[in-house]
């Protein structure tokens, strides 16, 4: 019997965002796939649209109007900011029939899907969590340095973001709810000194808990770089408040981040995300070795790991229905170089 041919068409949520222009391009550069767009704002009069792409405006809370524009697609990518509406889209994905593919970092999403991971495997779709690049990266990146590392016996891995492009209160909010929420293993919330390398240098990074990480190695992903002001004025101010803030004060932090990023931001533009791990590659024979990632865009640095993921989907290569979390399923050295053919710089050395 052959197998029903898999639809060429994806669903992209959050799709007039940054992050969701950033994959919209990168997908309709590097694969042959189809995209419906859908958003809370309408196509600008610049999107234009072609015979692979379409746009329409949804509210992400619609689950009977996701259900249908979900129909005939192979899989819906989520762009969008925050946790809300996790439920929701799952809903909407299980009624269709069709993959989830989630990029966005608030961890109490995977929990939320998590509480519904046998439901979608007794529906037989899959659904990938933590599919960018913050989240994503770290967990393909600690298994890449294991991998060449004999016995590793400690590792730090993080990521510097600087943007160039005007930050929204959305994604603002969203990365000092990453700051409320974390809760790193250790405890400690105190600062460390990370050495990037050319052209970001040593920035003042702060330890957060890592989903993806949890079932690799119980170690933060340390986040930073935005400026000065933020790192040592507003960062400080949201740990401090922690969970028990109230959504309005979120929201009021949110906005203090954004006017912070886009009043004191300044070059060098773009995003890196780097891990350094140490171990022994035999009797007495230590060993370090150094993995860097970086692009002058931290949307373009996510689209492409996501995109690095999901043309080897398109080929069917993760079949097992289920939830999963996307970085321990790839292959690290297909998704590294499938990154640097879509202009991701990458890094390595061993001491």
């Amino acid at each position: 019997m052959i197998a029903a041919p898999q639809p060429k068409k994806v669903v992209l949520l959050g799709g007039f965002g940054n992050l969701g222009k950033a994959v919209t391009e990168s997908l309709l550069r590097e694969t042959d796939v189809s995209i419906k767009r859908l958003g809370r704002n309408r196509p600008r009069a610049d999107d234009a649209e072609s015979s692979r792409l379409c746009s329409d405006s949804i509210d992400a809370g619609d689950e009977p109007g996701l259900t249908a524009a979900f129909q005939n697609a192979r899989a819906v990518i989520v762009c969008t900011t925050g946790a809300d509406h996790t439920r929701t889209i799952l809903r909407a994905a299980l009624n269709a029939h069709i993959d989830m593919i989630d990029l966005r970092y608030p961890r109490e999403i995977h929990g939320e899907l998590a509480r519904h991971s046998s439901e979608i495997e007794k529906a037989g779709i899959r659904v990938f969590s933590q599919a960018g690049h913050l989240p994503g990266l770290a967990s393909v990146f600690y298994r890449y340095a294991a991998a060449r590392i004999g016995r590793p016996e400690s590792f730090t891995v993080a990521t510097g973001i600087r943007m160039s492009n005007t930050a929204s209160p959305g994604a603002a909010e969203e990365m000092v709810r990453i700051l409320q929420t974390s809760e790193p293993p250790g405890g400690s919330k105190m600062p460390r000194r990370i050495d990037f390398g050319a052209p970001f240098g040593p920035v003042w990074c702060f330890p957060t808990a890592s989903v993806e990480l949890e079932a690799l190695a119980a170690a933060p992903v340390y986040v930073g770089g935005m400026n000065p002001f933020v790192s040592f004025c507003l960062a400080p101010l949201a740990l401090a408040v922690g969970k028990k803030a109230s959504s309005r004060t979120t929201r009021r932090l949110g906005r203090w981040f954004a006017w912070g990023i886009n009043t004191f931001r300044s070059p060098p533009y773009g995003a890196v995300m780097k891990i350094t791990m140490a171990g022994q590659n035999g009797p007495d024979r230590p060993a370090v070795f150094d993995l860097t990632a970086l692009h002058e865009s931290s949307y373009h640095l996510a689209a492409a790991s996501a995109t690095a993921f999901i043309k080897p989907y398109l080929s069917n290569a993760f079949a097992r229905p289920g939830l999963h979390i996307m970085g321990q399923e790839v292959d690290p050295a297909f998704h590294l170089e499938a990154m640097k053919q879509s202009g991701i710089v990458i890094r390595e050395a061993q001491t």
